[in-house]
């Protein structure tokens, strides 16, 4: 039995990707796997440097008592005790977490992984550091991707409610965020996306399945109710309204999928569907040197291609026939940890982080 806790501290984002790691890992690992989530956050984000330092240098035995400066709660089944199993492995994203995650990696004298920012952190507190493209560090692994919670046989199982109702329609997705991470969205952006929408639903006889966002604005939501809500080809999932279809149902209905290229949380889980995914982008967007990178590297291996959102009316279908698929950039990523020793099911040992690993490109 492999244990694994995901510690994170409360964003869906880092949420998402931990989860992805760990279902990852339980895919391909030898023996059976059991997930553990902890929702933790600093009482004080101020003392989030100390807290690293002290989770590094306090003596082993008495390091967990810096859990009494987070809010905690561990996510899982109500009916059941909330108690963590000493872990194998911890998992974590974010700076309000790597503290913890490392002051259990000491306690449990277990492995522990990192994503993103490491914080400056010595080597020897983590046995694995992910980023999107690595580091020289000898336990850093380059994704490339964003890593997603999504599971295709979960999505398409849940597309049933939909495909059983209309068996001859042809769906496309639309998931649709917001300002942020470089991109801003004008007026003329959600009237054109509106345009388009209604072009491409004209030209290839499809049923568009629409997904908003906590980012979304609502001027945005209330300018495509007004002109697409009377358009029977249309139906919308609202994130802040109860509805009958789950986003999960809209993964898997959909074709194709076109998402906005501000998050990537989003865009990592259309990519993780395996189909053809298309990004849109607003008349204003100067992404993050990271965040374009990624997107390019998903260009570049075919399991994106980039649309303007003015141009979406002009939209052609094209072959999707990437050149990396998503599932094989994820096995490279378990394949990693493998080589490293991260996942066998036993106790750290003082080498764990001394293992040779060849330097990411």
């Amino acid at each position: 039995m492999l244990n694994i806790l995901v510690i994170y501290d409360g964003k869906a984002g880092h949420l998402s990707q931990s989860q992805g790691l760990a279902q990852l890992i339980a895919k391909h690992h030898h023996s059976r796997c059991n997930l553990q989530i902890l929702r933790a956050k600093p009482r004080l984000k101020l003392l989030n440097k100390a807290l690293q330092f002290l989770a590094q240098y306090l003596p082993a035995t008495i390091v967990l008592c810096l859990v009494r400066l987070y809010r905690t709660k561990v996510i899982g089944d109500a009916k059941h005790p909330a108690k963590i199993t000493a872990p194998n492995l911890v998992i974590s994203f974010g700076g309000n977490s790597i503290a913890l995650n490392i002051a259990y990696r000491r306690y449990w004298r277990c492995r522990n992984i990192v994503i993103g920012n490491n914080y400056n952190v010595g080597k020897n507190s983590i046995s694995a550091h992910l980023t999107a493209f690595g580091s020289p560090a000898r336990n850093a692994i380059a994704t490339g991707i964003a890593l997603s919670k999504i599971d295709r046989e979960n999505c398409n199982s849940a597309a049933t409610v939909i495909k059983e109702t209309n068996p001859h329609t042809r769906y496309w997705g639309v998931l649709i965020g917001g300002n942020g991470s470089g991109y801003e969205y004008q007026q003329s952006d959600w009237q054109a996306l509106s345009h388009g929408l209604n072009e491409l639903s004209q030209k290839y006889s499809i049923h568009w399945l629409i997904c908003d966002s906590r980012r979304t604005p609502q001027g945005a939501i209330e300018l495509l109710n007004t002109q697409l809500g009377s358009f029977t080809g249309v139906s919308f999932i609202g994130y802040n309204q109860p509805q009958r279809l789950s986003i999960e149902a809209v993964m898997g209905a959909s074709e194709r999928l076109f998402c906005t290229e501000d998050s990537l949380s989003m865009l990592s889980e259309a990519v993780a569907m395996a189909k053809p995914v298309i990004s849109l982008q607003p008349q204003t967007n100067s992404p993050r040197p990271v965040h374009a990178r990624m997107i390019n590297h998903m260009v570049s291996t075919g399991l994106v291609e980039r649309q303007p959102i003015s141009q979406l009316a002009n939209y052609q279908i094209n072959f999707f026939f990437p050149s990396v698929p998503y599932e094989h950039q994820t096995v490279a990523v378990y394949s990693h940890l493998s080589a490293l020793g991260v996942l066998d099911n036993t106790v750290a040992s003082p080498a764990a982080n001394q293992l040779a690993y060849p330097s990411p490109q």
